[in-house]
C-alpha cells in the first residue's frame, strides 16, 4: 500500500474517513519520514499548523512493520492519539496492530499504598470521610488497567492521588507484595510487546535516564525501530530534567510516613514515630532556614549560610537515628528499602551542600558541566544538580539505538534552519524538512507591531500597550487572548482594564474550564502567562486577535540560564544569540500559533514588544513570523478586523 494512494486526492483517506481532506504539504512530510523510515535515518521536520503531522507519520509508521514508539510532550496528545487518531488510521487501512499506551507509574493506582492507607485507617478505627476517597476504594474494584485518568470524579490534582500512586522514589518494584497486580507494571508488560506504542516525553527521557544509570537494567520501553517524537520543541526540557537529580523535603515527608506505617503494622507500636518526627521537624527549620519562597539561586548563594548549614546538619543526624531504629527490621523487605532511600537521600544532601562543584574527583569534567541550584516554595524547598547540555546524552542514545528517530512539530526551525535544534540535541547529521500551513495567512491573517517605541524596561509599558491594544479589542468585539511574560504584567493589565472589558483571568479556575468560558462568552477577553502560550485550541470565531506583551526571553536571573551563559562566555561565545535568541523565537512562535487554527479562521496578531522593530535581532523574530502580512499602521488593522467580524 502506497502513501500515496492514501494521503493524496481522491485516495483512501478522503473516500473513508469524514472531514478528511488531502494537504500536498502532509503528503511531502509522510514521504519524507517513509524515506526515513527505510533508511533508518534521523529526521527533524517543521510542518506548520494545520499541515496533519499526525497522520503524515502515523502512515507510514504504522505501515513499516517496524515496532514504533511514538512520544507526545504532553498527557492530552497522547491520549488524543491512543484513543482517536491511532484507531481511525487502523480502522481505515483494516490493520491489525497491537496498539498500547503507557504512561509513568505516578498515573496508575498503587495498590500496596491504597491497602496501607486503609489498613492503617482499620487499625486505629479511623474513618475517611471524603467523597474522593470513597470514589477511589469503589473505582479500584472495578479497574482493569488502574489508570487514574479513568476515575474522572475525582480531579487530577487532588491530594488523594499523592497518596494511592507510587513514583520513582516510593516504589518498592519487585520488593512490592503486590508486585504480581501492579498496573504499571502489567502496562509496561504490554508495551514491550506492542507493535505501536505511545509515550510521553518524560517517559521516554525516563527510560533513557536508566539506561544511562545502570546500563540498560530496569528499562521501562522496548529497543524500538523506529521513534517519533512529535511535540520535539519539548524533549530538550524534558530530557534536561531526567538527566538531573533532584530533590525536595515532601520525598521526606512521604518517606516517613511509608515507614511508620509498615512499622506499626511490623511492630504494633508508636515507637519508631519520636524519630520520624525528629526528622520531619528537622526538615521543616531547612525549609524556613532557605528564607523568603518564590526564589530560585545557585547553590553558590549560601555557602556561606550557617543557619542554612546548621539545619543540613541536624537533618542528616536525624535521618542517621531513624535508620539506627530500622536496622533491627532489615530483612523485612519495605524496611530494608526505606533504609536504602534514606542512604540516597544522605548521599544527595551530601554532595549537593558540598561547596565544591567538582565532588567527584576522578571525574571532573562530568561535574563542571552541572549546576547545583534551589528552589523555595511555602513549606517547600527543591534542590537541583542540573546539567549545563543534554547532547551526550541524548546523542549517545540516538546514535546506539539502530532505529530511525523523527522528530516534529509546529516550531522547530530559526532562521529556516534546524542548527540550534540539532547543537541541544547533539545530533550531527539529519535529513531535513519545512512544510509550511495550507492556511492563507495572507487573507486569513496579519501581524501588527505598533509604530510607537513600547520598550519592556519602561515603567509606564503596560500601561502604554493597553492603550494601543484597545482599539483591536473593540474592533474584535472582545474575543482576544491577552498573553504575558510575567504574573507582574498580567495583574497591572487586568486593574487597567476591569472597569471596560469582560475579563476571564488565569488563575480564576481550572486551565480547561477558563477556555471553555472564553468559547462561550462571545465578548469575554482572556488573559494568561506562559501556560496559554501553547496546548490551547481555540478555532473559528471564537479567537481572533492575540495579543503579546513582548518577546519571551528567559529570565536572565533563572540559575540554570546564568550557568549555561557562563559557560559559553568561558567558550568565547555569545549567550544572547546562541540561548536567548533561539529560545525566545521558539516561544513566540508557540504564542503566534494560538491564532489561526482553520481554514475559517482569521485574526491578527499584536507584539506590542518595540524592540521587534528597533533592534538588530528583532529581524530574527519576524522572519520567523513571515506567513504573516506585517503593518504598523493601526487603521488597517481595525479595518481587517471589522470586514471579518462584520461591523
Amino acid at each position: 500500500m502506497k502513501i500515496q494512494s492514501i494521503l493524496s486526492t481522491d485516495g483512501i483517506f478522503e473516500k473513508k474517513l469524514e472531514n478528511f481532506k488531502a494537504r500536498a504539504p502532509q503528503l511531502d512530510l509522510s514521504i519524507a519520514i517513509e524515506s526515513a523510515i527505510k533508511n533508518n535515518d534521523i529526521l527533524i521536520s517543521e510542518a506548520g499548523t494545520g499541515v496533519g503531522k499526525t497522520f503524515a507519520y502515523l502512515v507510514p509508521a504504522m505501515l513499516s512493520g517496524i515496532q514504533t514508539i511514538i512520544s507526545t510532550g504532553t498527557k492530552h496528545l497522547q491520549d488524543q492519539l491512543f484513543y482517536s487518531d491511532i484507531p481511525k488510521v487502523q480502522n481505515t487501512l483494516e490493520l491489525n496492530l497491537k496498539i498500547h499506551l503507557l504512561k509513568g507509574r505516578s498515573n496508575y493506582l498503587c495498590l500496596y499504598r491504597l491497602g496501607s492507607i486503609q489498613q492503617f485507617s482499620n487499625s486505629f478505627n479511623f474513618y475517611y470521610p471524603e467523597r474522593e476517597f470513597k470514589d477511589i476504594i469503589n473505582w479500584s474494584n472495578t479497574t482493569g488497567s488502574g489508570e487514574i485518568s479513568e476515575l474522572t470524579s475525582v480531579s487530577e490534582n487532588s491530594n488523594w492521588w499523592f497518596k494511592v500512586t507510587s513514583n520513582n522514589d516510593n516504589c518498592l518494584r519487585s520488593d512490592c507484595p503486590q508486585h504480581k497486580e501492579c498496573y504499571f507494571y502489567q502496562a509496561r508488560e504490554l508495551a514491550l510487546d506492542a507493535d505501536l506504542l505511545v509515550v510521553n516525553h518524560h517517559l521516554l527521557c525516563a527510560d533513557m535516564a536508566i539506561k544511562e544509570q545502570s546500563d540498560g537494567i530496569g528499562e521501562i520501553l522496548p529497543s524500538a525501530g523506529i521513534f517519533i517524537i512529535d511535540e520535539a520543541h519539548k524533549i530538550e526540557q524534558s530530557a534536561t530534567s531526567f538527566f538531573s537529580e533532584h530533590f525536595s523535603n515532601k520525598q521526606i515527608n512521604l518517606l516517613t510516613t511509608d515507614i511508620f506505617n509498615d512499622m506499626f503494622q511490623i511492630s504494633g507500636d508508636y515507637a519508631i514515630k519520636e524519630y520520624t518526627e525528629k526528622l520531619n521537624n528537622a526538615n521543616l527549620k531547612l525549609v524556613a532556614s532557605f528564607g523568603p519562597h518564590q526564589q530560585k539561586k545557585p547553590q553558590d548563594d549560601i555557602k556561606n549560610n550557617k543557619n542554612i548549614y546548621q539545619a543540613y546538619d541536624s537533618v542528616i543526624d536525624a535521618i542517621g537515628a531513624l535508620q539506627k531504629q530500622l536496622k533491627p527490621h532489615k530483612d523485612e523487605k519495605s524496611i530494608e528499602s526505606h533504609s536504602n532511600k534514606l542512604s540516597t537521600i544522605t548521599s544527595f544532601l551530601t554532595n549537593w551542600f558540598s561547596n565544591n562543584n567538582n565532588n567527584d574527583n576522578n571525574d571532573k569534567d562530568k561535574n563542571d558541566n552541572h549546576i547545583k541550584w534551589f528552589e523555595v516554595f511555602k513549606n517547600n524547598y527543591k534542590l537541583h544538580k542540573t546539567p549545563l547540555s543534554i547532547a551526550n546524552y541524548f546523542s549517545k542514545h540516538i546514535h546506539s539505538s539502530d532505529a530511525s528517530w523523527i522528530f516534529t512539530s509546529a516550531t522547530l526551525s530559526i532562521n529556516n534552519n534546524f542548527n540550534d535544534f540539532q547543537n541541544k540535541l547533539g545530533i550531527k547529521e539529519s535529513q531535513q524538512i519545512i512544510v509550511g500551513s495550507p492556511f492563507d495567512y495572507n487573507k486569513q491573517a496579519m501581524l501588527y507591531t505598533n509604530k510607537n517605541d513600547l520598550n519592556p524596561q519602561n515603567s509606564d509599558f503596560i500601561a502604554r500597550l493597553m492603550e494601543s491594544a484597545k482599539p483591536l479589542i473593540k474592533a474584535a468585539n472582545g474575543r482576544c487572548f491577552l498573553l504575558f511574560s510575567s504574573y507582574k504584567s498580567l495583574n497591572e493589565a487586568v486593574a487597567l482594564l476591569k472597569d471596560e472589558f469582560s475579563l476571564l483571568v488565569q488563575g480564576d479556575m481550572p486551565k480547561m474550564q477558563l477556555t471553555e468560558k472564553f468559547i462561550t462568552d462571545k465578548n469575554s477577553i482572556l488573559l494568561a502567562t506562559k501556560s496559554f502560550w501553547e496546548g490551547v485550541d481555540v478555532k473559528g470565531q471564537d479567537l481572533c486577535c492575540v495579543i503579546i506583551d513582548k518577546i519571551p526571553f528567559s529570565s536572565p536571573a533563572d540559575p540554570v540560564f546564568v550557568a549555561r551563559a557562563n559557560k559559553l562566555k568561558q567558550q568565547n561565545l555569545n549567550p544572547f544569540e546562541i540561548l536567548s535568541i533561539p529560545e525566545a523565537v521558539i516561544t513566540l512562535k508557540q504564542g503566534a500559533g494560538r491564532l489561526i487554527r482553520g481554514v475559517d479562521d482569521y485574526g491578527v496578531l499584536m507584539i506590542g514588544d518595540g524592540r521587534i522593530n528597533s533592534k538588530f535581532y528583532g529581524k530574527t523574530f519576524l522572519n520567523s513570523l513571515s506567513y504573516f502580512p506585517h503593518t504598523q499602521d493601526t487603521q488597517q488593522v481595525i479595518n481587517f478586523l471589522h470586514e471579518h467580524t462584520g461591523n
